[in-house]
């Protein structure tokens, strides 16, 4: 590289570092997303399940700040859910549903 200077090089390296570090996290937030909407179900019942140890521990207490805790952080999953890719294009949010409609009486 005749007649490149060293701080042109630089720049030109900090550029692609910037833009792998851009494409990394990308990554990192999609496959983040596709785990919290596999996981859904399993998250919810985990929650489920410590909640209602916490309110029979402290005698339903605090079930009204557990309930928005618990809220909170379903809400936080599908929001992350919502980073996966092709978010948009599948006929449901939530996992195991294949879009059919169940049969009438079920």
């Amino acid at each position: 590289m005749e007649g490149t200077s060293t701080k042109e090089i630089d720049v030109a390296n900090s550029e692609q570092f910037k833009k792998n570090a851009e494409d990394a996290a990308q990554q990192a937030k999609e496959k983040a997303g596709q785990i919290a909407h596999d996981n859904r179900d399993k998250l919810a019942g985990a929650l489920g399940k410590l909640t209602s140890a916490i309110d029979k521990k402290t005698s339903g207490k605090y079930h009204d700040t557990l309930a928005k805790a618990q809220d909170a952080a379903l809400k936080g999953a599908d929001k992350l859910a919502e980073q996966r890719p092709n978010a948009g294009d599948e006929h449901s949010d939530q996992p195991g549903d294949d879009g059919r409609t169940p049969p009438s009486g079920a």
